[in-house]
């Protein structure tokens, strides 16, 4: 009688209990163990029986057993990393060796395949394991997932607008690292406004005054706004430049060359007909 035909796999062998019924005989039972890997084995079990103490006969008793595999877990991870970056390295955990094995123990590692890459949008992708195989384990697959979150951005703006002019007409030139276009906002559109032509942003100096200009990008799917950029103008009136006509007088007003007003309301430098100031 043997105590069993069915074991699992220890990374050792195993030694089944053989007895014996026969009474008539004194039986000898050799030493048997297992295999060590998992697999169904065919064997036999060698016996001797003795009368007297005399050998009678040696016989071989077929025994067939089992080795069952262990369950192996093999899992993916579930990590995050920012749009536009390359994916991480993807760290596979193990779980069901037996004490001092691991994934070496392995015929074929595992294979790990995720769809999303540098230019993927923001979202979830599975990362799949497949491919393994191991002499000793069932192996089962757990999908791991990749979440692709919204980049951060940043507005670059080292335009100098200072010393503005009314009249003045500024392209403006705030850019982002994501690439995405910039947007203005002015506080006080009665002194500026902002206008675009040929998708070139200008600044519209209107009127004397102090006011404030903010440069904006709101972000999309795959980026997050960017911190605002502002900077304060101060728009000043321009001095005007004039040759006077000395030829037409008037108590009150002051002509130019082609016999127009010149307007007392701002600064001038004026120059008579010989171009002295």
């Amino acid at each position: 009688n043997i105590d069993s035909n069915t074991f699992t796999y220890t990374g050792k062998q195993h030694e089944p209990t053989i007895s014996s019924t026969i009474t008539d005989f004194t039986v000898h039972i050799f030493p048997f163990t297992t295999k060590v890997n998992s697999g169904s084995y065919n064997e036999a079990i060698n016996i001797e029986l003795y009368k007297n103490n005399t050998l009678y006969k040696s016989l071989q008793i077929p025994y067939q057993y089992q080795i069952s595999k262990l369950p192996l877990t093999i899992e993916a991870p579930t990590i995050h990393r920012e749009y536009g970056k390359e994916n991480p390295n993807f760290n596979i955990v193990f779980d069901g060796f037996i004490d001092g094995e691991d994934n070496s123990v392995l015929s074929i590692q595992p294979q790990i395949h995720c769809e999303a890459n540098k230019e993927s949008a923001v979202g979830d992708y599975d990362i799949i394991l497949s491919g393994a195989e191991a002499t000793n384990y069932n192996i089962e697959y757990k999908k791991g997932l990749l979440t692709i979150i919204p980049a951060d951005q940043q507005i670059t703006w080292e335009q100098d607008l200072n010393d503005l002019k009314v009249g003045d007409q500024i392209m403006l030139s705030a850019t982002t690292n994501s690439g995405l276009p910039v947007s203005y906002i002015v506080t006080d559109e009665r002194i500026a406004s902002i206008y675009t032509v040929k998708n070139m942003v200008y600044l519209d100096c209107a009127k004397e005054g102090k006011t404030t200009i903010r440069a904006i990008q709101n972000g999309d799917n795959n980026h997050n706004a960017a911190i605002r950029v502002t900077k304060n103008i101060n728009i000043s009136t321009s001095t005007a430049i004039h040759h006077i006509n000395t030829t037409k007088k008037s108590n009150n007003n002051i002509y130019d060359l082609y016999g127009n007003t010149i307007k007392k309301t701002r600064p001038h430098q004026i120059y008579i007909d010989n171009g002295k100031k």
